[in-house]
């Protein structure tokens, strides 16, 4: 028996904007997708809750501008912009 695929969207009118380059996609231990945007900032899409979640400059990332994303094995996101490097390191839970 074939199984049955099926796509799920994140659509610009759900918040996401990467018009702007981008397309770097990196997967948390929690099942979120976080993307890039040239000059939009970082995105995380949870699927689970449909959600769409953003950081950019006025959040406290170094700047929009976000070039590159890394998960390294603690499960810590680098992220490259262009005005520096951020760790954005997950809370443990209370």
């Amino acid at each position: 028996m074939k199984k049955k695929r099926s796509i799920k969207s994140f659509k610009s009118n759900k918040g996401l904007s990467i018009l702007n380059g981008g397309g770097i996609i990196v997967e948390d231990k929690e099942e979120q997708i976080w993307t890039n945007s040239i000059y939009g900032g970082l995105y995380v899409l949870n699927e689970k809750t449909n959600t769409i979640k953003y950081a950019k400059e006025v959040q406290g990332i170094s700047s929009d501008g976000v070039q590159y994303l890394l998960k390294d094995r603690k499960g810590q996101i680098w992220v490259a912009t262009a005005k520096g490097l951020d760790i954005i390191m997950k809370q443990p839970a209370p």
